[in-house]
């Protein structure tokens, strides 16, 4: 790749110029921003939390909207309150609910104000721990800690991939009875065995609330898991990942007194909102309605095909006896490779962005790579392109070929698929 031209910047320059004239200041700003453009124009994007936006939602993102905000009834305009309540309307068709928040400005952000609108402090709830891909959020370092709420950890199985030991939840849903149990995370695979699950928490009088901040887009499409009607009554997601929307939030909810408790207490925490962002997602949900069903089984499909082609480059997977996945998501095990934590850097230097992840064994050691396919199928990528993507990463992380080397053929890949796909 191109060395970009802000690279050579250190913290200790940055110190300096800070401090100095602001007309140059201006200068190097503007020059990060195409910086970035330039490398967003010339890397494969396997990071699993990225998708693209198409060119319709970018230019809203980027129009006369972007210099006002929602603050109340006194700072709407007709046109402003039409296009949200479309964007409502919209959220309800493409997910099938009653109740739809649109607000939250991150999925991060969703889980903490649905867990300070739903509940109260001092209540029982249940959720994912960290080591069994639970997010951050739902953890007692976040939210329900700061909140008071009594935070007990969902049994599961598995040293590879976690999966949720019914047996054992049985016995600590008599014991604990919470009021919610919370399942959700960054590294799904697979789909959780929801329909059991909510039977045996609506047993004991309590609510399933689903994270689905990475598979929200596949969730909408029937592709996946359909959590809000395999027995969750919330689920929240973030709206740039499969939906390939801006960045943002959304609380789906089918009962009304966890709305009416979220729509009385949101507003205390969110004082305005970006109009932008909210009118671009009314154009992003458009889009999915019209196009989500193929991009969504396409994303599958090339995931799935990404694992394969992968194991057969010599990559141990986690997930593989079950089947690899059945997500967005794959999983590669850096163990037997040569770079291991420092998978991602070496990747980045042949144009090519992935993050790390834990598996239970190796908790809190991130000690995977996490891929997706959101980015490299709105290009227009097929299970071809998977085949060459796992031969590009078996001859950086395996056979240890310089990574700028590779990057020239990897900018090769990306400059064949120019234009975004599965848009208007």
């Amino acid at each position: 790749m191109t060395e970009r031209p802000g690279a050579s910047v250190t913290v200790r320059d940055l110190e300096k110029i800070a401090g100095g004239d602001p007309r140059q200041i201006v200068d190097l700003v503007e020059s990060f921003a195409e910086d970035h453009s330039v490398e967003h124009r010339q890397t494969l994007d396997l990071n699993a939390a990225h998708s693209l936006l198409s060119p319709r939602v970018k230019a809203i993102m980027g129009s006369d909207l972007a210099e006002s905000s929602q603050a109340g009834e006194d700072a709407s305009t007709e046109s402003l309150d039409r296009a949200q309540a479309l964007l409502s309307e919209l959220g309800k068709k493409l997910f099938d609910v009653p109740y739809v928040e649109y607000r939250p400005a991150s999925g991060a952000q969703a889980n903490g104000l649905f867990f300070l609108g739903a509940m109260k402090s001092g209540d029982a709830v249940m959720a994912l721990s960290a080591k069994n891909g639970g997010h951050y959020t739902y953890q007692s370092v976040s939210y329900p800690g700061a909140y008071g709420l009594d935070i007990t950890e969902v049994p599961c199985d598995g040293d590879d991939y976690p999966t949720v030991n019914l047996e054992l939840l049985a016995d600590e849903l008599e014991r604990v009875r919470p009021k919610w149990l919370t399942v959700g995370g960054a590294t799904m695979l697979f789909p959780y065995q929801l329909r059991e699950i909510a039977d045996m928490v609506q047993g004991v009088g309590g609510r399933i609330h689903y994270d689905g901040a990475h598979i929200l887009g596949l969730a909408a499409s029937g592709v996946f898991q359909d959590p809000l009607h395999e027995g969750a009554s919330v689920m929240t997601g973030s709206t740039q990942k499969t939906l390939s929307g801006p960045l943002g939030g959304l609380i789906l909810m089918h009962d009304e007194d966890v709305s009416e408790a979220l729509n009385s207490r949101i507003p205390t925490f969110i004082a305005s909102f970006a109009n932008n962002r909210t009118v671009a997602l009314a154009l992003t949900m458009a889009e999915h309605l019209a196009f989500g069903k193929d991009y969504s089984t396409a994303v599958a499909s090339n995931a799935l095909a990404l694992s394969r082609a992968l194991d057969s480059e010599g990559f141990r997977l986690p997930g593989k006896d079950l089947g690899f996945t059945q997500s967005h998501v794959v999983l590669v095990d850096l163990e037997p490779t040569p770079h291991k934590a420092d998978s991602v850097n070496v990747l980045r230097r042949a144009g090519i962005i992935s993050s790390l992840a834990a598996v239970p064994s190796t908790y809190p050691e991130k000690r995977a790579l996490r891929l997706g396919s959101p980015v490299c199928t709105k290009k227009g990528m097929g299970e071809g392109e998977m085949a060459e993507i796992a031969r590009l990463l078996r001859r950086v992380l395996l056979e240890g070929e310089e990574p700028e080397a590779v990057g020239t053929d990897v900018a090769a890949l990306v400059a064949s698929f120019p234009s975004v796909q599965y848009c208007f």
